[in-house]
C-alpha cells in the first residue's frame, strides 16, 4: 500500500495516535479496508484534536489510498485535499504523492 506513518510530534508523542494509526494499517495491509478506514477516522480525530499537522497530512494521504481502493473516488480526492490544505497552511510543499493521489481519483 501507499500508506504514510506519521510518528506524533507532540511532546513525549501522542501513544493513542500511534496505536490506532498502526492498527489501521495492518487492517490495510490484511486487505480489511472497511476496518483501516474506521481505524484512521480514529487517528485523525485524535492528531486534530493535538493539532498534529504532520500527523492530519499523513491520516488524509491513508484515507484517500484507503477510498481509492475501494473505489470511492470522491472521498479519494477529498482527503487529499484535505491533505493538500494543512500542508499550503503550513507554508509546505505539495509532494508528488499527494498530487498522484488527486490524479487517481478523478
Amino acid at each position: 500500500g501507499g500508506s504514510r506513518q506519521a510518528k506524533s510530534d507532540t511532546p513525549g508523542g501522542d501513544r493513542e495516535f500511534d496505536r490506532l494509526s498502526r492498527q489501521a494499517r495492518s487492517a490495510f495491509d490484511l486487505g480489511q479496508i472497511s476496518r483501516a478506514i474506521a481505524g484512521y477516522e480514529k487517528a485523525l480525530a485524535r492528531a486534530m484534536i493535538s493539532d498534529d499537522h504532520d500527523a492530519i497530512v499523513d491520516t488524509h494521504y491513508n484515507l484517500g489510498v484507503c477510498h481509492l481502493r475501494q473505489g470511492d473516488f470522491t472521498a479519494a480526492l477529498k482527503n487529499a485535499n484535505m491533505a493538500q490544505k494543512e500542508l499550503q497552511a503550513a507554508g509546505r510543499p505539495v509532494s508528488a504523492d499527494f498530487l498522484l493521489l488527486q490524479a487517481a481519483a478523478l
